[in-house]
């Protein structure tokens, strides 16, 4: 038995601190959760960072984001969004949360002035005076 698959029976959850396209078209994330136990998901937004910077596989969702005149920690905080969202959609073992009360979907921690952004669009939404 694999360390992780005991690490897994006595309830710990395996997280990967990682979430990039990537990881998320790869296959790799799914080979990671169904041989390695993987449980979760989270980034950061110096990792995430990192990943635009330093590969292409965000390139072509940039461009079309600014064509739609969105920019900055804006068009960051998008990005994020739209791989925590496919993150969300792989198979993570929930019965580990059922058994151990612990998490098991994908998790962003943002900056306090990215989550004011989603906040502030919330909020306008909410008041039907967003404007895209």
């Amino acid at each position: 038995m694999k360390a992780t698959q005991k690490l897994y029976d006595l309830g710990q959850s395996l997280w990967l601190d990682n979430i990039t396209r990537n990881l998320l078209n790869s296959g790799l994330l799914q080979s990671y959760i169904n041989e390695l136990s993987v449980t979760g998901l989270t980034s950061n937004p110096t990792i995430f960072d990192h990943a635009i910077k330093n590969n292409t596989d965000y390139d072509a969702a940039i461009r079309n984001k600014l064509k739609e005149g969105k920019a900055g920690e804006g068009l960051f905080f998008e990005l994020a969004l739209e791989d925590l969202t496919r993150a969300a959609d792989f198979p993570f073992d929930l019965s580990l949360r059922r058994r151990h009360g612990r998490q098991s979907k994908p998790a962003i921690n943002l900056r306090t002035k990215l989550y004011q952004i989603h906040l502030n669009e919330q909020s306008a939404l909410k008041k039907g005076t967003l404007i895209r």
